[in-house]
């Protein structure tokens, strides 16, 4: 092989491939440079050792790509990050106006100087087995013309291109999406056994967590859809840990997760359930229910695990996850969740002090090729009048519900559409365990092998075995599979109650994307009548969900629009839907109104008026993302006046101190523990001193997300070596 490489200038992947060459030239070289029009994960992986080595020896490696097109995919880039660390100096051409089509690979060597130069971009195919063309030239076989490739490289990459910084790389991974048409034609894996490494969107979130953690964080969460792997993330992201915590409400979930951990090579595992409490296992995987408790939380010190998982986080506002989370300090804790939302609207973010490390929704995973697309059909359903059926507390009343949805015209209309356009295997969510048992009871008497599975039906196991041999074609289920439970072959879900819940919906969709061989797509059947929250749905299927509020002003033209939702998905709203759409526009609200109506629904929720924190973390994420932006209808700018505006405070001097503290900006976080100096843990000084204030500074400071605050500027980048001094000379 080391004969031909010598012998050899013209590299055509024919006897000799181009990844032969990079590979005996890596080897003794001080530098790397190279120009590439773009870079995939496949030419990345294909180099894994080279990477390594280069690593150890600290060998400098200096990188240049395009975006056009958006061939050169971001978590390649990500890789590359994380492969090299700060030996990489890596950046994207800037001029756009004009093409950018280079493929260089410079090597600086003590024995001589190499330039391989033709038509081979940062691809495995290209690398290996492509039909490419490339030629290598040396400083002593050429100088003339080496020295002019490698000016004009040096020029290129200083002056007509910018270095890709942790936000540029993410701002590029966001926007981007799978092409159309792959350039990367490389031989799929043969069937072996199965090595598992990393997929797209964990290389992604390792880096965002190492970057999170080096920034001083002790705490992340990570978003991201069904089917992303979000289980293997943790594992993977666990590897520098010594003793882990996994923790999950379902007993199912901890199976899965467990297998999971140990087919990435942890040893020592075990269960803390209510029947196994093997509790000095080194990765132990518990159950909320039982940890919870606290006779078993004493068990445990604060600090015997350094590595906390938390599944489902959007649970975790829930007594029994805070307790967990108050009783334990590990050195970092992970929140796992495919929707952040809830549907008590319980802040999430707050809990995991809003460290979101990384974040990939259904949408952004559909765009980016790693879940299937979907086909909806908006089905007009008159058969329920939901005027008629009691709505309390945000929510329609399961009873009633449970009997206007139980009928025979609506089971039949349900199953026309079925016969019409399901696949193989169809999962139907239903309002409650009577109306799934009604809705199989329907099925099977059509001759529609289907069953109705739940929290208390014993027949889980059994029934996701036949579904997945196909001897069962449809499951009609309640709760058990919004979350949690996976089964890849899933091509139809049916909505079969309203839409209520962004989380819920979204939910429900996600179990039937996962990427399987054969499967294009999912088909998504919605029954949908004059429900309260109609208008949420194509905002929930476009991904435009942040501002929910929005439910009464939507957009009758774009949302029959392809370009509205993610790519190759289809949407399909009977006409009768879109006039459901139209009539509600007819009924808008002022923002002002739907403010009000949001406080006295959170007031009947709690059963009392509620204070600033309570309206805070139960107010609709819509209507609070509109009035963080519009002062004159945000009740959190005088929330006295806005509270009760006949108090007897409103106008008082303690009273314009407060709105003082309401709308002081915070961009500077040192105004913070001067507050708290002055708050004393509710024990309130009128008056404090500067020993109050050195304490409060140095307690509030020792937090590492809040001294990025310090180390944003030279002039306080040491103030962990600072005395009482320097510290109360910044509070003036």
């Amino acid at each position: 092989m080391v004969d031909k490489l010598t012998a050899l200038n013209s590299i055509t992947n024919h006897e000799v491939s181009l990844l032969d060459y990079i590979k005996e030239l890596v080897k003794e070289s001080k530098s790397l440079d190279l120009m590439v029009s773009f870079i995939m994960l496949s030419g990345v992986e294909a180099l894994l050792q080279e990477w390594h080595d280069l690593r150890e020896k600290r060998v400098p490696v200096r990188i240049l790509t395009g975006t056009y097109l958006g061939i050169t995919e971001p978590y390649a880039l990500y890789r590359l990050k994380e492969l090299l660390g700060d030996q990489l100096d890596l950046r994207f051409f800037s001029d756009t106006g004009i093409s950018f089509h280079p493929k260089a690979y410079f090597f600086y060597r003590e024995d001589n100087d190499y330039l391989i130069i033709g038509s081979s971009n940062l691809s495995k195919s290209a690398l290996i087995q492509g039909m490419e063309w490339n030629y290598r030239l040396t400083l002593d076989q050429d100088p003339e013309a080496f020295s002019h490739y490698l000016e004009r490289f040096n020029r290129v990459f200083h002056e007509e291109a910018y270095p890709v910084t942790r936000e540029v790389l993410r701002d590029y991974s966001r926007q981007w999406h799978r092409p159309r048409v792959s350039l990367d034609h490389s031989k799929p894996e043969p069937p072996v056994t199965r090595l598992f490494k990393p997929n797209p969107s964990q290389i992604e979130a390792l880096y965002e967590l190492k970057a999170l953690r080096d920034d001083g964080a002790d705490k992340g969460l990570v978003v991201a859809a069904t089917g992303l792997g979000k289980t293997f993330l943790a594992a993977f992201d666990g590897k520098d840990f010594s003793r882990i915590l996994f923790i999950a409400h379902r007993e199912e979930i901890l199976f899965q997760a467990k297998a999971t951990y140990e087919s990435l090579g942890y040893e020592d595992t075990g269960y803390y359930t209510g029947t196994l409490k093997e509790a000095q296992k080194k990765v132990l995987f518990a159950s909320v229910m039982t940890l919870g408790n606290p006779e078993h939380l004493e068990r445990f010190k604060p600090d015997a695990f350094d590595y906390l998982v938390i599944d489902e986080f959007h649970h975790s506002a829930a007594k029994t996850y805070q307790s967990i989370i108050r009783h334990f300090k590990p050195r970092f804790m992970l929140g796992l969740t495919a929707t952040p939302h809830r549907m008590d609207n319980e802040d999430i973010f707050a809990i995991m002090d809003y460290n979101v490390a990384y974040e990939a929704d259904l949408f952004t995973a559909i765009n980016k090729g790693w879940l299937v697309p979907f086909h909806y059909y908006g089905i007009h359903d008159a058969t329920v009048d939901y005027d008629n059926i009691t709505y309390i507390g945000g929510r329609y009343k399961t009873e009633d519900l449970e009997k206007h949805l139980s009928i025979h015209t609506r089971a039949e209309l349900v199953l026309s559409h079925f016969n019409r356009r399901a696949g193989d295997r169809t999962l139907g969510f239903c309002t409650s365990i009577a109306h799934a048992d009604y809705m199989a009871d329907h099925f099977n008497r059509m001759g529609v092998s289907s069953l109705s599975v739940h929290s208390g039906s014993g027949n889980r196991g059994q029934a996701l075995e036949d579904f997945r041999d196909g001897h069962l074609k449809v499951i009609f289920a309640v709760d058990l599979f919004n979350e949690g439970l996976d089964v890849k072959t899933i091509d139809t879900v049916m909505f079969l109650r309203p839409t209520e819940s962004p989380t819920v919906f979204l939910q429900q969709l996600g179990r039937g994307l996962r990427t399987y061989p054969g499967k294009k797509h999912l088909t998504v059947l919605d029954f949908i009548g004059n429900f309260k929250k109609v208008t949420l749905i194509p905002y929930l299927l476009s991904g435009r969900n942040g501002d929910l509020s929005r439910q009464g002003r939507i957009d009758l033209e774009a949302i029959q629009q392809e370009a509205f939702y993610p790519d190759g998905c289809r949407i399909d709203f009977d006409f009768e839907v879109i006039d459901l759409f139209e009539s509600y526009l007819k009924e808008q609200t002022t923002l002002a109104q739907r403010v009000r109506e949001e406080f006295e629904r959170i007031e009947a929720l709690l059963g009392e008026e509620p204070d600033r924190v309570a309206l805070l973390i139960h107010m609709d994420q819509g209507i609070y993302t509109q009035i963080k932006s519009k002062k004159k209808y945000n009740p959190f700018k005088d929330y006295l006046s806005y509270r009760n505006p006949n108090s007897g405070l409103v106008g008082t001097i303690a009273h314009d101190f407060i709105k003082m503290i309401e709308n002081t900006s915070m961009n500077k976080l040192y105004k913070l523990p001067v507050l708290l100096a002055f708050y004393n843990r509710g024990d309130i000084k009128p008056v404090i001193d500067e020993e109050d204030l050195y304490q409060s500074f140095r307690i509030f400071y020792s937090n590492g997300q809040n001294a990025l605050d310090m180390h944003r500027h030279q002039s306080t980048t040491n103030f962990k070596s600072w005395g009482k001094k320097e510290f109360v000379r910044l509070a003036m």
